[in-house]
């Protein structure tokens, strides 16, 4: 993990992990052991929930495998760690807070829908989540920490668009659609509190292996 400043891209401190999956929450990393299995299939261990200090040292168990607190995807929003987990039995979601050794404190939203969808992302205040309604149309989704989820916008595709890929900071929502190699030609702001949206001019870039795009403000 390195930490690198936003205006020269110097590192500023380095940690180093062994993980596939790595949230940031405040001065800590927190991410699960990579699970073993054997030639059946059985789990032969990991999967503990790991919190390392970005100052360095080593790392330590929080939670056990076992641990009803240990499920679901993690995501830092703010300086909270959060799980969006998936209940079998209700075949639902929720959104959980969690303090700094795991633990759950509280089941912020419940009854999430399972939906066909596209991907989650955390911004500085809530959960973003991008759903899919039909071939050419999204949704996005805020899931605050104070509850009351909302579907914030929805963006259509043209015929030269393939999806949609978003991002979240200071108010604002990222929304960037893109075409062929993931290449992306529009981008624009959607405003949380005023409900507009702003569009960008932009030189068209993307990435050959992935669509993931994010920004940030700088002063």
């Amino acid at each position: 993990i390195y930490e690198l400043n936003p205006k020269t891209a110097e590192t500023i401190t380095h940690t180093s992990v062994q993980a596939n999956n790595v949230v940031i929450v405040g001065d800590y990393a927190y991410y699960r052991k990579k699970i073993g299995t054997d030639l059946y299939g059985k789990r032969t261990g990991g999967g503990q929930l790991m919190r390392q200090s970005l100052n360095g040292g080593i790392a330590e168990e929080v939670l056990s495998y076992e641990d009803k607190s240990n499920k679901g995807v993690l995501y830092g929003v703010g300086d909270i760690l959060v799980t969006l987990a998936y209940d079998i039995e209700t075949d639902t979601y929720s959104v959980r807070s969690h303090d700094n050794n795991g633990n759950v404190k509280k089941t912020i939203i419940s009854g999430i829908p399972r939906t066909e969808f596209t991907t989650t992302v955390a911004g500085d205040d809530a959960l973003y989540r991008v759903v899919k309604m039909s071939n050419k149309i999204f949704q996005i989704h805020r899931f605050p920490l104070e509850g009351e989820s909302t579907a914030m916008a929805e963006v259509e595709l043209d015929n030269t668009e393939k999806g949609i890929a978003i991002d979240a900071e200071d108010g604002k929502v990222m929304i960037a659609t893109y075409g062929d190699n993931s290449k992306v030609n529009d981008v624009s702001l959607y405003s949380i509190d005023r409900g507009n949206v702003e569009q960008l001019e932009i030189e068209s870039f993307g990435s050959s292996s992935a669509y993931d795009y994010q920004f940030m403000f700088l002063d």
